[in-house]
């Protein structure tokens, strides 16, 4: 039976062998755009997504979160306004600031 260490070092190689023994040389990566064109509306499209970004109220609200309680930590709820007309939800978590520590 193999040891972990042998296991670990197996799926490594393996991992690697998978992996191109040559690769474009460094002045043409910098020059490789991919191999789809650039949509014709890219930059309208940006411009307007930004400036609906832009025109957005962020109305952030930061809330402590009434579904984890971790240990060491104070955990928030951060719901803002986003682009058109979502809602999204973060969690954050600042450790070593709860009333345990102090």
């Amino acid at each position: 039976m193999r040891s972990f260490a042998a296991k670990i070092t197996f799926v490594i190689q393996f991992v690697l062998s998978l992996m191109p023994a040559v690769d474009k040389p460094l002045q043409e990566l910098r020059e490789h755009y991919g191999i789809f064109p650039r949509p014709s509306d890219f930059d309208a499209y940006w411009e307007k997504a930004l400036a609906e970004l832009e025109a957005t109220a962020p109305a952030a609200a930061l809330e402590p979160t009434k579904t984890i309680h971790p240990r060491n930590a104070e955990a928030f709820d951060l719901w803002f306004t986003g682009v058109g007309g979502t809602n999204p939800q973060s969690r954050i978590c600042n450790h070593g600031s709860s009333s345990e520590n102090n």
